[in-house]
């Protein structure tokens, strides 16, 4: 819950639009030093390696939430958010064990290359990680990575 609340609440400060917002939204992102800091880089990695399937999966839903926020609103580049979000640990989660976990990686991973086309960093972890997926065991995970391709 903890996951989903942040970023709901950064979702929406950079909705509202006005530039005070957009200022409050880089300094809790960017700002250590500022007093609302959130540390988007521990909260996600410590979601990513919880032993819950669910709390998992709410890190890469929290991924989802903010990269299009943190590259529309704030300019961050694919390198900039690598330090956020820690693009290896999206990577391991591809081999998760629970499908729903690697259902949302598939989707993250799509997000990501949709958003940075021209990334080579993102394309590698697409076709390293999406592509094989394809021959999952899972039907269905196999069915949401080809849905990926098409």
């Amino acid at each position: 819950r903890a996951l989903g609340g942040v970023g709901a609440a950064l979702q929406s400060i950079a909705n509202i639009g006005d530039a005070g917002r957009q200022e409050l939204l880089k300094s809790v992102v960017l700002e250590p030093d500022h007093p609302q800091f959130i540390d988007l880089a521990s909260l996600y990695r410590s979601g990513a390696l919880d032993e819950k399937p669910t709390t998992r999966r709410a890190a890469l839903i929290l991924l989802d939430t903010l990269v299009p926020i943190l590259h529309q609103k704030l300019g961050l580049s694919v390198e900039i958010l690598n330090k956020f979000f820690d693009l290896n640990l999206l990577a391991s989660l591809s081999l998760d064990e629970s499908i729903m976990v690697r259902k949302g990686c598939i989707h993250s991973l799509a997000q990501l290359w949709r958003i940075f086309p021209e990334s080579t960093t993102v394309a590698r972890l697409w076709r390293n990680n999406v592509l094989p997926m394809v021959l999952d065991a899972e039907a269905s995970v196999s069915d949401r990575a080809l849905d990926e391709i098409d």
